[in-house]
């Protein structure tokens, strides 16, 4: 009985009964779950950016590739 009431729900988008209410929800879930998800990448990102020592000439860009600063003045 569960599982063909939550068909119902999901089947008539809704949440106080009348049709398409539920889309509000559904697009907030959706935003969560996506900053979630975000958020536990860049922690990975962090934490093995943090075991990586450089040369006091090279730093990271935003695309985690090397950037060589010496190279770039000259």
């Amino acid at each position: 009985m569960y599982m063909f009431t939550r068909f119902l729900i999901q089947a008539l988008n809704t949440c106080d009964g009348r049709k398409d209410t539920a889309q509000f929800w559904i697009d907030a879930t959706v935003m969560n779950e996506i900053d979630r998800r975000e958020k536990k990448i860049n922690k990975k990102v962090i934490k093995k950016r943090a075991t990586i020592t450089l040369p006091d000439d090279e730093e990271y860009c935003g695309d985690c590739t090397w950037i060589d600063l010496s190279d770039a003045e000259k």
